[in-house]
């Protein structure tokens, strides 16, 4: 499993999220090592943006994208109909971090969709 260099972000959920916007307004992309395939960031502020632990989804976002750069382990998985992908690996503080994938169909194409990062407490 990958260990990052990045440690996860322990500040307030609106700083976190003021940070996660302002990179995706520069960022669009991100390489996946594993699959070596690009990753749209589209999706992410708005599947993570209501929900309760929106907290630890955003703290951890940072970290999710040198995971996903650095991994070369990842779980297909199958769920509502979607292709699914499944990336784990450690922070700089030994916590684990998942990162989940979504492939969806876009104009044709094939299209890899980053849903949602997190850690567990």
């Amino acid at each position: 499993m990958y260990h990052s260099k990045k440690s996860l972000s322990y500040r307030t959920t609106s700083e976190n999220k003021k940070k996660v916007y302002k990179y995706l307004q520069f960022h669009k992309t991100h390489k996946c090592g594993a699959l070596k395939r690009k990753v749209s960031l589209l999706k992410y502020y708005e599947a993570n943006e209501k929900r309760e632990d929106a907290s630890i989804r955003f703290s951890s976002f940072i970290v999710g994208l040198d995971i996903l750069r650095g991994s070369k382990k990842i779980r297909k998985v199958i769920k509502n109909k979607y292709v699914c992908f499944e990336v784990q690996g450690y922070a700089k503080n030994n916590e684990l971090v998942s990162i989940h994938l979504r492939e969806e169909i876009y104009k044709k194409d094939k299209k890899l969709f980053l849903i949602s990062t997190f850690y567990k407490k």
